[in-house]
């Protein structure tokens, strides 16, 4: 038994100091084939045929997407080919005068292939203290350069489209976006709407998510845990049924396996199809590895305690994806899971009360312990998600989320999924105004992060109330931190 855990343990700690050396070497984006980068620095234009493995992103100006340079030509005519083993993503621009204009009909979609003139960006964005790391962004999403369709605003000469390509699942995203903007006309709700179905934050006006900012909801309009959560568990909970209906009609393949262990497997699929679907983001991979760690810790009849779990979740992202340790999400979606497990409610008969005692110590207990954290990487806490998300999570979780879930299959409900995100945005609106709603400092020292953060946890474990309360007065001073 020793062996085992110190084994375990040991595994942590060196998948957590890989990442973390990793994390401190500098940012080493892909780096352009020889006769692409012979280009960019001469600034020649480059003919190359690609694919766009992306959703667009639609501006006032301009159409943005990631595009999969496979082979380099020589003008349009497809002469001269010369393939890229294996192709190089660059971070594509293509200028245009009005997004509903012609272009809308001609204009890229995820999932086609193109020919295109391109003109290079010479110089990499220097990364910002404190602000966005474009540079590490870039290494994150395994992009080479930044580049321009050559052209203007019309169509440029000789840019054409050249069929289909392979990347499906993203041409299917692209489809489910272009449907929910064609059944909710107002932009900004069809974007919030498009987040919670499929993923798709940039769709988010960027106003929006200053309000998100300051009321504490920003949580609420990405892919989490959460939503992946609630359809793994509609889903299971039809296939039990299922299969506990055709075991009682006499179908003989129904014996083979029982009724829960079907469910689970069923969830599991369900959940890792829907986190690919929504882009494979960080709260999602959480929950589809939460769940896999679940089905089979139960399928080996293993009991491991809720830390263990949560700590070989995390060595499991540092061993596979480090740079991820990079990013806020990581940390915040991390340290929301070890709250949870802190959360422990007496017997109480009545549901409605044990729900809102759950929610009411869920909230407060999240508040404290990610205050450290929020002020490190955002320079501000939101002193009115304390009580906005009282109401905003039962509202997005079980009205918002739902309808755009099941607009993919009958569209009329998006159109009721826009006129609740309408009224969500109405309260946070008005909240957000409030000169009270976020308060901001100066990010502290991470010693004094760390320092708060392990006091903040200790400050939501059952004990003492007297040290508790020790401990939680250690956190509140960061507010006024200079």
């Amino acid at each position: 038994m020793w062996v085992r855990r110190c084994l375990f343990f040991a595994w942590v700690a060196l998948a957590l100091g890989r990442a973390f050396y990793l994390m401190t070497l500098p940012p080493t984006p892909p780096v352009l084939p020889a006769p692409l980068a012979q280009a960019a620095a001469t600034g020649q234009l480059s003919w190359v045929v690609g694919e766009v493995v992306s959703v667009t992103r639609h501006g006032p100006h301009s159409v943005r997407f990631v595009f999969q340079v496979q082979a380099r030509v020589h003008g349009p005519r497809l002469d001269g080919v010369q393939t890229f083993q294996p192709a190089v993503k660059v971070w594509l621009s293509w200028s245009h005068t009005d997004p509903q204009g012609p272009m809308a009909s001609w204009g890229p979609r995820a999932g086609e292939r193109w020919l295109l003139p391109l003109r290079w960006q010479t110089n990499r964005p220097s990364p910002t203290e404190g602000g966005f790391d474009a540079q590490r962004w870039m290494q994150q999403q395994e992009l080479a350069a930044l580049a321009w369709v050559a052209g203007g605003a019309a169509q440029p000469w000789g840019a054409r489209r050249l069929g289909s390509g392979v990347s499906l699942m993203q041409a299917l995203r692209q489809e489910v976006r272009d449907r929910i903007a064609s059944v909710v006309v107002q932009p900004r709700l069809a974007g919030l709407v498009a987040a919670l179905c499929m993923g798709d934050q940039n769709a988010i006006d960027p106003a929006d998510w200053t309000i998100f900012r300051r009321t504490g909801v920003a949580h609420l309009v990405s892919i989490s845990g959460l939503h992946v959560t609630l359809l793994a568990v509609w889903l299971a909970a039809w296939a039990d049924r299922a299969m506990r209906v055709w075991r009682w009609r006499g179908q003989p393949w129904a014996l083979y396996a029982p009724a829960p262990m079907v469910a689970q497997w069923v969830a599991l699929a369900v959940a890792g199809l829907y986190a690919w679907f929504s882009g494979w983001g960080l709260p999602a991979q959480r929950t589809v590895w939460m769940l896999l760690a679940t089905a089979f810790l139960r399928q080996l009849a293993w009991h491991w305690p809720p830390h263990a779990l949560w700590l070989g979740l995390v060595a499991s992202v540092a061993c596979f994806d480090p740079l991820a340790l990079s990013q806020p999400g990581f940390w915040l979606s991390y340290v929301a899971v070890g709250v949870l497990y802190t959360v422990q409610i007496g017997p109480i008969e009545h549901p409605l009360r044990r729900w809102l005692a759950e929610t009411l110590q869920v909230q407060w207990r999240l508040s404290l312990a990610l205050m450290p954290l929020c002020l490190w990487f955002y320079q501000g806490v939101s002193l009115a998600g304390l009580w906005v998300n009282l109401w905003a999570i039962p509202w997005v979780t079980w009205v918002v989320t739902p309808l755009a879930l099941m607009g993919m299959w009958f569209e009329p409900l998006w159109t009721l999924a826009g006129w609740a995100v309408g009224w969500l945005l109405m309260g946070l609106d008005w909240v957000a105004q409030s000169p009270w709603a976020l308060a901001e400092a100066i990010s502290p020292p991470l010693g004094v992060v760390i320092w708060a953060t392990i006091s903040a946890m200790l400050a939501i474990q059952p004990g003492p109330w007297a040290f508790r309360a020790w401990c939680g007065g250690l956190v509140w001073p960061l507010l006024w931190w200079s």
